[in-house]
């Protein structure tokens, strides 16, 4: 693998990172405001629906946590390599790298239908709000 190859997964790994910190941080203030209608809901079904999704939200932003350090580890690899071999052997790595960002792709596609349930979840927070100003 050349120093070419290595810094385009390099690259791969910053914009990746970048994307888990907002995704994370986006997830973080999803719970936020679900943790509001808790408070406000009187449905029971209802509540634990919300509690349902707060869960969900967690796990996906542990999910998150644990690629993050996927990646992390893999830039050490990389540069440990890098520094030691002209030429490593690179179909782990690349292996590796590809089923990291698979995971991403379908995280992706995950945050979406997670973003549309907490709209749909704030709708309803906000209805209930007005029956009950």
């Amino acid at each position: 693998m050349n120093i070419a190859n290595i810094q385009s997964l390099h690259n791969d790994h910053d914009k990746w990172l970048t994307a888990i910190y907002r995704w994370s941080e986006e997830l973080s203030q999803f719970i936020s405001r679900l943790s509001d209608i808790i408070d406000i809901q009187q449905d029971e079904t209802e509540r634990k629906r919300v509690i349902e999704n707060i869960n969900t939200i967690k796990h996906y932003r542990r999910f998150l946590k644990e690629l993050e350090e996927v990646i992390k580890t893999h830039e050490i690899f990389l540069e440990d390599i890098s520094f030691f071999y002209e030429n490593p052997e690179h179909s782990d790595i690349m292996m590796d790298h590809n089923k990291t960002r698979n995971h991403l792709i379908s995280f992706k596609t995950t945050f979406r239908k997670i973003k549309s349930n907490v709209d749909k979840l704030l709708v309803q927070k906000m209805d209930l709000q007005e029956e009950n100003p």
